[in-house]
């Protein structure tokens, strides 16, 4: 409880400053460096971000998988709007995002079930700065459950 109670207080009022921390650092520009070196393949991925914060990661990777189905999704109401309203400036279509909880992102749990969450469906599942913050053997259960047999989890670090 306490890591949900300090993520809740700490992200919500820091959604304000947290892209342009990340833009001066050079973590921006860096992280779009990274995307085009996976060289993904470019048609028919299913794409999950758990932990998208303000769509840092999953914009530029919209951008150069088009044609991927991208779900991403974050803790912080605060930050899923900043990421909804970046994608839509940038009129992006292949990302559907909603709040949750990486410790309960079930398919099983009828909350997510518009979001089509189904078990061994996704060919990539990113993460970076969740982990810390949760129980790690509860989260990367619900998020194995997700990915496909063959399927990666990339856990990138800011």
């Amino acid at each position: 409880m306490k890591n949900k109670l300090r993520t809740r207080f700490f992200y919500g009022p820091f959604t304000i400053v947290y892209d342009t921390i990340l833009t001066t650092i050079g973590y921006k520009k860096a992280l779009k460096k990274f995307l085009q070196f996976l060289d993904l393949p470019k048609n028919d991925i299913k794409i999950l971000e758990a932990g998208c914060g303000t769509g840092t990661l999953v914009i530029p990777l919209a951008e150069l998988y088009p044609s991927s189905k991208i779900i991403a999704f974050d803790y912080s109401k605060k930050m899923i709007k900043k990421a909804r309203t970046e994608a839509n400036k940038k009129q992006i279509k292949n990302i559907q995002f909603f709040q949750g909880n990486i410790e309960s992102i079930s398919p099983l749990t009828d909350k997510y079930t518009e979001y089509n969450l189904k078990q061994n469906s996704f060919d990539y599942i990113f993460t970076s700065g969740v982990l810390e913050h949760v129980n790690i053997e509860k989260s990367l259960a619900q998020v194995f459950n997700l990915l496909k047999k063959d399927g990666y989890l990339i856990q990138y670090w800011c």
